[in-house]
């Protein structure tokens, strides 16, 4: 098995001297390390035995390392973010369903009382026609009286 070690010292050693001291390839132990290009950015792609590998200074591997921080940082806010969301369309779904069933309940409700209504209705034309004995019974003029009474008897005793 190869040292690689000793190889990425001398090179990072190269590095930090200066780039333009630095051969262009450099044979140590029978493993091949060659330059192949220096970057803009300050970093260099370089062969060993033929593999090209990416080699930094210090201060850009910080660099990355900060980015790759603030990158799983940014990953764990969206997977809550993304969580959050779905917790939302979930309560969203609920509610419209709760509002369907309000309608459905509202309606029902509605058609009780427009059921109640007519059959009210169809009690007090039954009453006026003086049909049977309970209308003779409330058209007289003492029923009438006693009704009236009562009424204004009832509403005394509550508002005390």
């Amino acid at each position: 098995m190869k040292d690689y070690r000793a190889i990425f010292f001398f090179l990072f050693l190269a590095l930090a001297v200066g780039a333009h001291n630095l051969p262009t390839a450099v044979q140590s132990q029978g493993t091949r390390l060659a330059l192949v290009k220096q970057f803009d950015d300050g970093s260099y792609l370089i062969s060993i035995d033929g593999v090209d590998h990416w080699a930094v200074d210090l201060a850009k591997t910080k660099e990355l390392k900060s980015n790759e921080i603030k990158l799983q940082a940014a990953a764990a806010e969206i997977l809550k973010l993304n969580d959050s969301l779905a917790r939302s369309q979930s309560n969203v779904s609920k509610e419209k369903q709760n509002v369907q069933d309000e309608r459905v309940e509202k309606d029902k409700l509605h058609k009780m009382y427009d059921g109640q209504v007519e059959l009210s209705n169809q009690c007090f034309a039954l009453l006026k026609r003086g049909g049977g004995r309970v209308g003779k019974f409330l058209d007289n003029p003492f029923v009438r009286l006693g009704i009236d009474v009562g009424k204004t008897t009832a509403q005394i005793a509550t508002c005390r």
